[in-house]
């Protein structure tokens, strides 16, 4: 009895000292992405429908074509792909500095972007993960990048062609890889000795529940969302969490910066009218209409292909937002159509009409009962009001009103359940689209997805958060 209690404590003592895989973290590296419980956030992915379409046979088959890939090096390595399987079941972090991150590939489901991520690694990049079978994963792994593997008396695998070479060594159950010998070492050596740095200031984010996470100082993350704030601001650090849950996928920005911190604050305006606009497509987005360059660029861009026409457009459009206030909606159908519907709509000052009549009849708009229409390329674009609104569109007054009467974006019922996971009144932009709908007039397939996107800011901090269905 006593030997059984002496060598469970001899156990848990070798538990205790073994370290965590964040401390494999340099100090003065610029982020870090800790992927956590893959295995069953990934069970918990395919029950949100987009991700159902994306990875299903059905669908895109994304698992299909990663499961057969899978097959073909387990045949060329002889080595089981559960030894793979496992190793990235478990947590693993991805760490670097002196590059930068773009959001929208990191988060795609693009398999080729992940091969070349692990293929092409850094100087300044590690990756960690848990491997109980360290050289059947690096034989596996060699396969996979189509590399050569050697393995020194030292402990040290090197994989390489003539264009790439990767190191890794292993440890307390730990593969850790780099592009660089002097990395891993950096790695190894604070694994042995951490110094917290890095993880120290992520440490609030890393303990959060989520599937990933990640802490990025400066601007070593790339974000392309919602509208860019002009201001004397620079950004001091980034915050990512994505969560699965409850059938949806939220992905959570939060943007530290410092500067003029009161600035970003004349972009706030409330969104409780957004649920007013007609349901006449696809595509529903609110932005501040002191974003007046954002609105003009986005308005316009309907127009792509209309070679100078686009400037008739411009102009007017510009003359459009100097006067509006509140938040500017612009509703659509993105699609494969050809004939697609899209009106932007505007809270106008009265004080405006009069520059406004007169850019339209600078560029030959003809006035009509209830307002104006003119030719851009061959299509016929409207402007009235409605509802109290001042609407440019592609459709007439009274189709529009059509719309408006038939249903509005209130009405929709997933609209109303994602954005009552947010808490917050006033915003910088907002926008709704259905997934779904947009990838059955791509591929022709049912698809039954939607999603939110918020931007808002707090003294010091902008907050983006996506949800996904």
């Amino acid at each position: 009895m006593m030997r059984k209690i002496v060598i469970l404590l001899l156990v848990a003592s070798m538990i205790a000292f073994a370290g965590k895989i964040t401390d494999f973290v340099p100090p003065d590296y610029d982020f870090i992405i800790y992927v956590a419980n893959p295995s069953e956030n990934y069970q918990k992915l395919k029950d949100v429908p987009l991700f159902s379409f994306a990875l299903g046979e059905k669908g895109l088959g994304v698992e299909y074509i990663f499961n057969s890939m899978m097959d073909e090096v387990e045949k060329k390595s002889g080595v089981s792909k559960d030894v793979f399987m496992k190793a990235i079941s478990h947590d693993f972090i991805i760490s670097s500095k002196g590059i930068s991150v773009d959001l929208n590939s990191l988060t795609s489901l693009d398999l080729n972007y992940y091969m070349d991520l692990l293929k092409n690694l850094g100087s300044n990049t590690i990756i960690a993960l848990k491997s109980s079978s360290p050289s059947d994963f690096m034989k596996f792994m060699s396969t996979l990048l189509d590399l050569k593997l050697s393995e020194e008396s030292s402990g040290l695998y090197t994989m390489r062609d003539s264009h790439v070479t990767i190191f890794a060594r292993s440890i307390d159950d730990y593969v850790i890889m780099s592009g660089s010998k002097g990395s891993l070492s950096s790695a190894l050596a604070n694994y042995s000795k951490p110094a917290g740095g890095l993880t120290e200031e992520a440490s609030s984010i890393l303990s959060k529940k989520g599937f990933i996470k990640g802490y990025f100082r400066g601007n070593s993350l790339k974000i392309d969302m919602g509208v860019k704030v002009k201001g004397d601001i620079t950004t001091d650090h980034l915050e990512l969490l994505v969560k699965v849950e409850n059938g949806k996928l939220v992905l959570r920005v939060d943007q530290f910066v410092k500067g003029n911190l009161e600035k970003p604050k004349a972009y706030l305006v409330g969104s409780s009218d957004m649920g007013e606009i007609p349901f006449m497509g696809n595509y529903f987005v609110g932005i501040s209409a002191k974003s007046s360059a954002e609105a003009v660029e986005k308005v316009t861009s309907w127009f792509s292909g209309k070679g100078g026409e686009i400037k008739k457009v411009s102009d007017i459009v510009s003359s459009v937002v100097k006067g509006a206030q509140g938040k500017i909606y612009i509703i659509g159908d993105i699609s494969a159509a050809s004939n697609v519907t899209f009106a932007a709509v505007f809270k106008e000052s009265k004080e405006n009409f009069k520059d406004i009549e007169k850019t339209l009849e600078k560029y030959g708009a003809e006035s009509e009962e209830n307002g104006w229409i003119l030719d851009i390329g061959g299509e016929k674009l409207h402007f009235f009001t409605y509802g109290g609104r001042f609407v440019v569109s592609n459709i007439s007054r009274e189709k529009y009103a059509a719309y408006s009467r038939r249903k509005k974006l209130l009405d929709d019922p997933t609209f109303n359940y994602l954005s009552s996971f947010i808490p917050y009144k006033r915003d910088i932009s907002r926008a709704y689209l259905d997934l779904g709908n947009v990838l059955k007039n791509v591929t022709g397939l049912d698809v039954s997805s939607k999603m939110l996107f918020f931007q808002t800011y707090e003294t010091g901090r902008f907050l983006y958060i996506l949800e996904v269905m």
